[in-house]
């Protein structure tokens, strides 16, 4: 992710199907806020590697998530085609 991004994750069971009931943490809030919704939503605050924690019935679940500076290019200027 870069910072400023935001994503939202879903738990998903055996067969594919999203659990809404599964609770959400990230293991570092500096980097990260994560909202409270079933399907929570991440927004990217500063670079570093954080995890999300899912859990559903006991059963637990972690992500590694990297969240890195923009590498997107500055504004350039664009020529519309046939203007000289």
């Amino acid at each position: 992710m870069l910072i400023g991004d935001f994503q939202q994750f879903t738990v998903v069971d055996e067969a594919g199907r999203p659990r809404y009931d599964a609770t959400w943490s990230i293991d570092n809030s500096s980097l990260g806020t994560l909202t409270t919704d079933s399907a929570p939503v991440l927004t990217a605050l500063t670079s570093g590697q954080a995890n999300l924690t899912a859990t559903v019935q006991g059963v637990t679940a972690q992500m590694p998530v990297t969240i890195s500076r923009s590498t997107r290019s500055p504004s350039t200027e664009v020529t519309r085609p046939g203007a000289t």
